[in-house]
């Protein structure tokens, strides 16, 4: 088995990265299909764009916040004038970093398709197994064979979150990836936790069967 873990090709995770790699336990069962180049590419520049605003937006409530609620004896212009620079200079400065951004994550996609399904095969997780279009392999018979991990931080800690995933099935090798998959995020984290036993015992820390 191999992992990728923030784009570094790795041997194995060290205790405290599989620690943060553990799956959640909530359970998911849907289908999306692959995703176009031209699709894949509109929503790396539509994920941008939120980013942008939702700083955008955190920014103003700070500003009107402190309008509305600071203490009239305190003077905080020069606070507020710092947090009104940060919010016209801020958008603008991400958003000229927009398209090296969006260039990446086509660059990373188109990796991604040399390994998935073409784009429009519908790719499927429940209970009993994988479906990749007219295909349907159960969990006992999917091998994970490359695992990639991208740090993510929420205010209190860091975690892992699974990316792409290489099976081997019975028919043969096939990437799914969140990149170039319609519901990507919540289809790769339920492979992630049915086939996580698997990751556990490739580093000697076999806990149990798989998750259900």
């Amino acid at each position: 088995m191999r992992f990728v873990v923030d784009g570094a090709a790795r041997k194995t995770l060290t205790a405290a990265e599989a620690r943060q790699a553990e799956p959640v336990d909530k359970v998911y069962a849907g289908s999306g299909k692959v995703l176009s180049p031209a699709v894949a590419a509109r929503q790396g520049w539509l994920g941008c764009l939120i980013l942008i605003a939702i700083f955008t937006a955190l920014v103003w409530a700070v500003f009107l916040i402190n309008v509305l609620f600071g203490d009239p004896q305190i003077d905080y212009s020069g606070l507020r004038l710092f947090i009104a620079l940060v919010g016209l200079i801020g958008p603008v400065v991400l958003f000229s970093l927009a398209p090296l951004v969006a260039a990446k994550s086509r660059s990373q996609a188109a990796a991604d398709y040399a390994e998935a399904p073409p784009p429009g095969t519908r790719i499927g997780v429940d209970e009993t197994g994988l479906s990749v279009g007219d295909q349907r392999f159960s969990w006992d018979e999917i091998a994970l064979d490359r695992l990639e991990l991208d740090t993510s931080h929420t205010e209190d800690d860091a975690f892992l979150r699974p990316r792409s995933l290489l099976l081997v099935t019975p028919a043969g090798a096939v990437l799914i990836s969140h990149r170039v998959l319609e519901d990507g995020f919540w289809i790769v984290r339920e492979i992630h936790r049915r086939l996580w036993p698997q990751v556990l015992a490739e580093l000697g820390r076999d806990d149990g069967a798989n998750k259900t």
